[in-house]
């Protein structure tokens, strides 16, 4: 194939991406049009999979990347939506395929990617968002690990997740690891914030039982700040068009 015909090529299939985001823009706005609040979450997920478009193909995703994320995050702007995308479809099932941990996929994708499983990912704590700032502790326990901390502003839904994820330092090296809670933090409170479309939830963490899904918490904390930035970019382009209420 010659220089001009892979250009070619190369336009054509740009093209067909185009038009693929934007027949995903055109539904995902037609199912925000016709169910209002949390009601949305059913349809977006079964019947557009919204939630599944980034995941790997393996786990239940459509292997898709941060575009089209971008469209649904758009979309959820414009409609002043407060469906936990951010935090379940983006920030956890970001944080699991990063870490990489291959028996935490298979436990949780999939469930994410249909969005019957909604999870939250505990990052920030009083100190900031920064990994150096985060002093959440992680005390080995035989196999297992028992969590110490409060995190704060942690995306929420209307009811507890069913899957969190937390940032926390191992007692012993002080390295930052990303844990899976094997049980209910000692509280998980919602707290009103002045965006309505976003709850955010304060997790108390009291030797709550976890399992370490990756112990390089500071690479999956760069990659997740990364697809936070870009997503809430996305839904800042939707909100200007959404209509005063």
């Amino acid at each position: 194939m010659s220089g001009t015909q892979a250009q070619a090529q190369e336009e054509r299939e740009e093209q067909e991406r185009e038009q693929e985001r934007a027949e995903l823009r055109d539904t995902v706005r037609a199912v925000l049009a016709r169910h209002h609040g949390h009601t949305a979450w059913a349809p977006l997920t079964a019947k557009v999979g919204a939630a599944a478009l980034a995941l790997p193909e393996e786990y239940g995703g459509l292997g898709r990347g941060a575009a089209e994320v971008a469209v649904v995050m758009a979309e959820l702007g414009r409609a002043l939506s407060p469906v936990p995308y951010l935090g379940s479809a983006v920030l956890t099932a970001g944080a699991l395929t990063a870490a990489g941990d291959p028996g935490a996929r298979a436990r949780h994708l999939p469930g994410l990617a249909e969005g019957s499983v909604v999870g939250a990912l505990a990052w920030a704590e009083t100190t900031g968002w920064e990994a150096a700032d985060l002093g959440a502790r992680a005390e080995p326990a035989g196999a297992a690990w028992l969590l110490d901390g409060t995190k704060r502003y942690v995306p929420a839904g209307p009811a507890e997740p069913g899957l969190v994820l937390a940032f926390a330092r191992a007692a012993d090296t002080g390295r930052l690891g990303l844990f899976e809670l094997t049980a209910a933090p000692a509280r998980f409170t919602v707290r009103s914030t002045l965006d309505r479309t976003r709850p955010l939830a304060e997790l108390t963490l009291d030797r709550t039982p976890a399992r370490l899904v990756s112990p390089d918490g500071a690479a999956v904390l760069a990659r997740v700040r990364d697809l936070a930035c870009t997503a809430l970019a996305a839904e800042q382009v939707g909100r200007p068009s959404a209509p005063w209420r």
